[in-house]
C-alpha cells in the first residue's frame, strides 16, 4: 500500500473511532452495518442522498526538511462536512475542529495521533476553518477545516 494511502486509511479510522455521544460517528450517523451507511470516508462529490457526511482529501505532502533529509513527510488534509442542516455541518466540524485543537486521541500527545499499525504521526495541528457555504443545486450545506499532519509511512517506534 503507498504512503498516502496508508495515511488516508489511518485518518478516517481514527475517524470512525470517534463514537459516544456527540460523537464523529453520532452526528454522521456513521453505520457500516447497513448498506450505505459509510459517512465518514474519502471526500467524494458532495451529494444530498448521502447527507450528512464528512470526507478527508489529502491536499499536498512533501518531504519534511531541515538540517536533514527524512522520510517525514507534511501533509495538508482537508475535512469535509456536508449536510441538509446547517447545524449538523456546523456540529460536524465543531467536533473534528475540538478533536484537532485538544489533542484528545492520546494522554501522551498534546496532538490528534492518527497514528496505526502502519503510519506513526508525529504532530497534527488545526490550519483553517472556512465559512459554511450552501449548495443552491443539491440543497447541502458544506464547511471546511484543514489542518496540517507530520507523519511517517512505519508504525510507531
Amino acid at each position: 500500500m503507498a504512503g498516502i494511502e496508508k495515511l488516508y486509511l489511518a485518518i478516517v479510522n481514527k475517524l470512525r473511532a470517534d463514537t459516544g455521544a456527540g460523537s464523529l460517528v453520532t452526528l454522521t450517523t456513521h453505520d457500516i452495518t447497513v448498506a450505505n451507511g459509510y459517512k465518514i470516508g474519502r471526500w467524494a462529490p458532495i451529494v444530498k442522498k448521502r447527507s450528512p457526511y464528512l470526507g478527508v482529501r489529502v491536499r499536498q505532502s512533501v518531504p519534511l526538511m531541515g538540517m536533514d533529509v527524512t522520510q517525514l513527510q507534511i501533509t495538508t488534509i482537508d475535512f469535509y462536512s456536508s449536510a441538509i442542516s446547517e447545524l449538523t455541518s456546523l456540529q460536524i466540524n465543531d467536533r473534528l475542529e475540538s478533536l484537532l485543537h485538544a489533542g484528545v486521541s492520546s494522554p501522551n500527545t498534546d496532538y490528534y495521533d492518527f497514528s496505526d499499525a502502519n503510519v506513526s504521526t508525529r504532530s497534527s495541528r488545526f490550519k483553517s476553518r472556512r465559512q459554511s457555504e450552501f449548495d443552491e443545486d443539491i440543497d447541502v450545506w458544506t464547511d471546511i477545516i484543514r489542518a496540517d499532519i507530520i507523519w511517517i509511512g512505519q508504525p510507531c517506534p
